[in-house]
């Protein structure tokens, strides 16, 4: 196994020679995409002494992907850019051949994703602008939501955050709206337990979401004038329907200070 010190010395190597070769090859340039193989890649640039792709270089890879980067002993390392045969691209960086530090992922149906990335998924702080136009901010584990985030909705310009867990808001959660807003505690993306709606007009209305079976989701608005409570289509389009049907059941209403 190479030591660094030897890393260090083809580097130098590298810089002095700056071979370039371009021909059929069929070498260790993983793939990312999908695709069946009919055909030998074909790479040029750079390698080291040991033939390896090493430095700046072009590869179309057997699938029809297709990369042009920076390379560190055969492998896609550093700054590179992974166009697929299906359109989609990433633009970031790259470490033995996987996604790596900060990267930006733009998908066939017009999604986004900006943000860090480890062991070739999503981790850390990042944002996905999804097709709809709804936004996601914050932490991601394995691809998944998970930690501190918001969530945006472009259609009713509502916003849920809170703590996430496997994709789902989950413990303490905000669900904000024009006029009024939701606290307490979330499971799965729903509502359970106690929580309060905070009106602009400077009322709370204290309570709690409990399951109800054989029943629709039913969410509470604000009539400003007589605090009238009925469904929202804001809060339904946001949690639709689920298989845990829920109801609202108010105890108190509160005049803030």
């Amino acid at each position: 196994m190479k030591n660094e010190s030897y890393c260090r010395i083809i580097c130098n190597n590298l810089k002095q020679d700056k071979t370039m070769h371009s021909y059929y090859e069929d070498d260790d340039d993983d793939y990312e995409g999908e695709g069946q193989l009919t055909a030998l890649g074909s790479y040029e640039g750079e390698r080291n002494y040991d033939d390896q792709r090493h430095g700046k270089g072009r590869a179309i890879l057997p699938n029809g992907d297709k990369y042009e980067g920076e390379y560190y002993n055969g492998k896609r390392h550093g700054k590179g850019v992974y166009s697929m045969k299906s359109g989609e691209k990433y633009i970031g960086n790259y470490k033995c051949s996987e996604k790596y530090g900060y990267g930006e992922f733009y998908y066939i149906d017009g999604s986004v994703y900006k943000g860090n990335w480890l062991n070739n998924m999503k981790n850390g702080n990042g944002a996905y602008i999804y097709a709809n136009g709804d936004i996601y901010e914050g932490e991601w584990v394995d691809s998944k939501r998970h930690g501190n985030g918001k969530y945006h909705y472009k259609l009713t310009g509502s916003t849920l955050e809170g703590t996430w867990k496997d994709g789902e808001l989950n413990g303490h959660g905000e669900l904000i709206h024009q006029n009024h807003r939701y606290v307490g505690t979330y499971e799965n993306g729903i509502p359970l337990g106690r929580g309060k709606y905070i009106f602009n007009g400077g009322y709370e209305q204290h309570g709690r979401y409990e399951v109800k079976k054989k029943e629709k989701i039913r969410r509470i608005s604000q009539d400003e004038n007589n605090f009238n409570f009925s469904p929202t289509a804001d809060e339904d389009d946001i949690l639709g329907e689920n298989d845990k049907n829920i109801v609202w059941k108010p105890n108190r209403i509160v005049q803030r200070k």
